[in-house]
């Protein structure tokens, strides 16, 4: 509050009653703020408002998170509680998001034959409530986060979908580190619920190695008409990119490959990075059946001193059904540093729908 008091520091101008009889100097002001108005005297009145404790109270007040509404959920958690009436997956992601911090992208997919739909006009609804916590290796608790979605199709359409997937995904800010994400999922029409737990590992951004973050496979990128600078749902800068939970996709359509790289050196004559990206996909068995070097920079989106974004895609046209590997791996040829990730995949069948 005294940094609003404009004549606080100019001398004899805009005194009270009591500095004005020379009861009381000005500096009076600031140490019955902080000291919680302990002493009033016959000029002062301490305002319950302005109390240290009614600051730090107030302050805490305004950035605590908001209640949770799904305590029974929550309550699964903290007692380690398994659950496999409604099964789902999982996929943490991160990319580095400045400072510190790193924004971790938590996806989760449920198959939506495993939901219960009721028909309400010519709709077909159902209902899930999500609740997920993330702990460091103390067991202590980082983050917290609930969520009620609802995945409808129109009458027409249901049989079709039944046999496709629903996706969500939450983003929050995190500090390197390693962590154990908790995710419960109860389905509120049939009361069925799934529970499932997985690492979540944020390594440190700096320094003088070359890094990549996670490597999100997709089968459905697209540009935002607006600015991505909000943290929306699956919004990654300019960009919505819905992650393939599980790495798996048919044959015949095309694969998305987002990542970053952090840590380049930027030429200082020309103002950009001098990187080579190698990608190769393997089968089971190591042999290579593609192989492709990048050094125009086709797959670069993005460039700034903090990150370069790399987007590009494969076509999985020659591969059969079965498992495989991508490889990639970015060459900053100015440093001589190189990081490198493998991300394995599969090509299955597609589904049949039941009749």
């Amino acid at each position: 509050p005294h940094e609003k008091d404009a004549l606080l520091n100019v001398p004899n101008v805009g005194l009270t009653l009591a500095e004005s009889l020379g009861l009381a100097p000005k500096s009076d002001r600031i140490r019955d703020l902080y000291a919680g108005n302990p002493q009033p005297g016959p000029f002062t009145s301490p305002g319950v408002r302005d109390g240290i404790f009614e600051r730090v109270n107030r302050y805490f007040s305004m950035h605590r998170p908001p209640p949770i509404e799904f305590k029974d959920l929550k309550e699964v958690v903290a007692t380690r509680i398994s659950y496999d009436a409604l099964s789902f997956e999982i996929r943490p992601d991160w990319i580095f998001a400045g400072g510190e911090d790193a924004l971790a992208l938590v996806t989760v997919r449920i198959d939506n034959h495993q939901l219960t739909y009721s028909r309400a006009d010519d709709w077909y609804r159902a209902r899930v409530q999500l609740y997920g916590t993330v702990s460091n290796l103390q067991r202590r608790m980082v983050r917290e986060f609930e969520d009620t979605r609802v995945s409808e199709y129109p009458a027409g359409e249901f049989r079709h979908r039944l046999w496709q997937n629903s996706v969500y995904q939450k983003q929050f800010l995190l500090k390197p580190g390693l962590y154990r994400l908790d995710m419960v999922i109860r389905d509120v029409e049939s009361g069925a619920v799934g529970t499932l737990s997985a690492r979540m590992d944020v390594p440190p951004v700096g320094g003088e190695n070359l890094l990549m973050s996670s490597v999100i496979l997709s089968r459905n990128v697209s540009e935002l008409a607006g600015s991505g600078d909000d943290f929306g749902r699956f919004n990654l800068g300019d960009l919505k990119v819905i992650p393939e939970v599980g790495n798996r996709f048919y044959p015949s359509e095309p694969v998305f490959l987002y990542f970053q790289s952090y840590g380049a050196v930027f030429d200082q004559a020309g103002g950009f990075p001098s990187l080579e990206l190698a990608c190769r996909v393997r089968d089971q068995n190591g042999a290579i059946l593609f192989n492709h070097t990048d050094d125009r920079g086709e797959w670069v989106r993005y460039v700034s001193p903090l990150r370069v974004v790399f987007l590009g895609g494969l076509s999985l046209d020659r591969l059969e059904t079965g498992d495989y590997s991508i490889e990639l791996e970015v060459t900053d040829r100015i440093a001589g540093r190189t990081a490198s990730q493998t991300v394995p995949f599969a090509v299955i069948a597609r589904p049949t729908p039941a009749e």
